[in-house]
């Protein structure tokens, strides 16, 4: 996934149990890269479970700022992989 173009990070969230395993991908900028990433995974033999994009309120971006956290939108992937 991270070759897909507009992808500025991907992060594993928790452990990967070798089935299955949860990412949180960050696109650069407002760019919608979900159909990159369904098809990266795709082509990796993957099994997609769910993608959903998530968008910052304007208090959740305050919040994030102020406590040193800044993060720009986010594109959310939880993916279940045949291999691991």
């Amino acid at each position: 996934m991270k070759t897909v173009s507009g992808v500025e990070r991907v992060e594993l969230l928790g452990a990967s149990t070798g089935q299955e395993a949860h990412f949180e991908v960050h696109a650069k900028g407002d760019d919608d890269i979900r159909s990159d990433l369904v098809a990266a995974v795709i082509a990796a033999e993957g099994k997609l479970t769910e993608i959903r994009q998530v968008r910052l309120t304007l208090e959740d971006l305050f919040v994030r700022i102020v406590s040193g956290e800044h993060k720009h939108d986010e594109e959310t992937v939880d993916e279940e992989t045949v291999n691991a």
